[in-house]
């Protein structure tokens, strides 16, 4: 098993994980319930009635209980499996993906900065006020832009 199996087969029991601790939380399915309709208090001479839910059996609580212990182990003997494995690497293997996802969020910055365009002028409308009338004027802005120039991204793998 190579370690991205082995990262698969961790997401794997986590979900594993989740979904018993979901059903041992679910109250519906540890403790059976008998609900009492009282029919004789509405009408004379009814029955009262008694109703069983019965807990679903599918899953034993003792068995998910079983189950999420043998999870646990296998959990902890693939976390030795892969910190052994990173270990014998002649690299570390964290800073190496810490340091590629640095080097995708450049590139995602570069890729954002190549698709600005310079612009010569822009005009901007200045109002004067005078003491009879608004009149409005244009007064050019001449602007220049540090990333007027193309951008080329190469991506290493």
């Amino acid at each position: 098993m190579n370690l991205k199996e082995a990262f698969q087969a961790q997401n794997k029991l986590e979900k594993l994980f989740s979904f018993a601790s979901g059903y041992l939380d679910d109250e519906k399915n540890l403790i059976s319930v008998t609900e009492k309709h009282f029919r004789s208090k509405a009408a004379e001479g009814q029955p009262d009635e008694k109703i069983n839910i019965v807990v679903d059996d599918k899953f034993p609580p003792d068995k998910v209980i079983d189950f999420l212990m043998i999870l646990i182990d296998e959990r902890e003997k693939l976390a030795r499996a892969i910190h052994s494995a990173k270990s014998s690497m002649q690299f570390d293997l964290d800073s190496a993906v810490d340091v590629n996802k640095k080097r995708h969020a450049a590139a995602e910055t570069l890729r954002g900065l190549r698709n600005f365009k310079s612009s010569s002028l822009l005009e901007k409308m200045r109002a004067s006020a005078t003491s009879s009338t608004r009149k409005a004027t244009k007064s050019p802005i001449a602007t220049t832009s540090n990333a007027s120039r193309r951008l080329t991204l190469t991506e290493r793998m």
